[in-house]
C-alpha cells in the first residue's frame, strides 16, 4: 500500500500507509466487513483478502491445500457446481470477472456468467445476487425432488421448493437457499428455464443473449438483475428476474400436456415443449465439446442433473419390495 508522495530526494521522504497497515491489524472480513474475530488470509498472491472461517461456511468455492486457504475469488462458480468434484473449468483459457460486491467469480464469456450481471469491466462485475427483487420469489408448490406436493421449504431467492425429508435436513432456523443459489449456480444466457407469469402455467423459455435482444425490447424499463426471456412456441418476450425462472433440466422432457378439451393454448404450450427439448439438448452437446480435453479420461463423479429422480428411485424400491413379500408369503 506504499506510494510515493512524490516529494524530491532532498525533501523528508515520506509514503502513504493505508489504515489497515497504519493499525497493524489485518482487513476486515470481506464477506460481512467485520474487524473482529481471528481472520484467515487466501494464499493467492495477487489477492490478500481475508475471512472468517464462520463467514466462508455458505461458501462452498472455497477450498483448502495443505491448511491453507484459497478463497472463491479464484474458481468459475458455474463450473465448480457443475462438477464439484472435478477441477476441470468450461473455459480454462478465460480470466475470470469478479463480483466487486462478494466473492463470487465466473468465466466473462457466457458460457458461465450468469444472466443478469451488470459488466462493469471487463473483469469485473455485479453479480445477481445483490439485486433485490419488488416481491418474493414464486415458489412451486412441488417437491423439487420427488415431485409431490404437501409441506415444502421454499428457497428465498429463485422458485425451488423441497421436503425436508427428501433433502434429508432438519428445518433451519433462518431463512432456506437452495444448492444451486448458494454455489452460485444461476441461470444463464442461452438456457432454456421455466417461467411463470400471473395465472399462467409455468411456460419454457430461453434466455436471450444481450446482443439478441430487440430493440424495443430492449429499450422498455426493466430493473437492474433482470434477464430478457422469449417464451417459446409464442415468440413473446419479457424480462424477468431469477426469482420467476428456474432451470430446464432432462426429466422435463417428459412433462405432457394435460389431456382434456384442446385449445389453441395447448397447442402452443406443445410446440414449446419440442423446442426447449431440440434447445437444451443441442446447448448440452456443446458444452459436452467445449468442457471435455482430449486424452484425459471422463470424471469420476458426475451431478445429476435431472428432475424426478428421487421419485422413479422410491417407485423402484416401492415395487422391489413388493415383490420381495410376494415370494416370501407364497414360498
Amino acid at each position: 500500500c506504499q506510494l510515493n508522495s512524490g516529494k524530491s530526494d532532498e525533501q523528508e521522504d515520506e509514503t502513504f500507509k493505508c489504515i489497515d497497515c497504519l493499525s497493524g491489524v489485518a482487513p476486515a472480513c470481506f464477506l460481512c466487513n467485520e474487524r473482529e474475530g481471528d481472520r484467515i488470509r487466501c494464499i493467492v498472491p495477487a489477492c490478500g483478502k481475508h475471512y472468517h472461517s464462520d463467514c466462508l461456511l455458505s461458501w462452498p468455492q472455497s477450498h483448502w491445500q495443505g491448511g491453507r486457504l484459497i478463497c472463491p475469488y479464484h474458481v468459475c462458480h458455474t463450473c465448480s457446481s457443475d462438477n464439484p468434484q472435478d477441477n476441470r473449468s468450461r473455459a480454462p483459457n478465460e480470466r475470470l470477472a469478479r463480483c466487486v460486491r462478494c466473492p463470487s467469480a465466473y468465466h466473462a464469456s457466457t458460457l458461465c456468467l450468469p444472466a443478469g450481471s451488470l459488466i462493469l469491466t471487463a473483469s469485473q462485475i455485479v453479480c445477481p445476487k445483490h439485486y433485490k427483487a419488488p416481491h418474493p420469489p414464486l415458489n412451486a408448490a412441488w417437491c423439487f425432488l420427488c415431485t409431490r406436493g404437501g409441506s415444502l421449504i421454499c428457497c428465498d431467492t429463485c422458485p425451488t421448493s423441497f421436503h425436508l425429508e427428501c433433502l434429508g435436513i432438519n428445518a433451519p432456523d433462518g431463512g432456506f437457499i437452495c444448492e444451486d443459489c448458494e454455489t452460485g449456480r444461476l441461470p444463464l444466457y442461452g438456457e432454456v428455464v421455466w417461467v411463470k407469469l400471473g395465472h399462467y402455467r409455468w411456460w419454457p423459455s430461453r434466455i436471450c443473449y444481450p446482443q439478441e435482444i430487440p430493440e424495443n425490447v430492449d429499450s422498455k424499463p426493466h430493473e437492474p438483475g433482470k434477464f430478457c426471456i422469449m417464451f417459446l412456441g409464442s415468440n413473446d418476450y419479457y424480462w424477468v428476474h431469477r426469482g420467476r425462472a428456474f432451470l430446464y433440466q432432462d426429466g422435463d422432457a417428459n412433462i405432457k400436456v394435460p389431456m382434456g378439451k384442446k385449445s389453441l393454448m395447448d397447442d402452443t404450450y406443445r410446440i414449446a415443449l419440442e423446442e426447449a427439448n431440440k434447445i437444451h439438448q443441442q446447448l448440452k452437446a456443446t458444452r459436452s465439446k467445449t468442457k471435455e480435453p482430449k486424452g484425459l479420461k471422463p470424471p469420476s463423479y458426475v451431478k445429476l442433473k435431472v428432475r424426478f429422480i428421487l421419485r422413479f428411485i422410491l417407485e423402484r424400491m416401492n415395487k422391489r419390495n413388493k415383490s420381495a413379500f410376494f415370494l416370501t408369503a407364497h414360498q
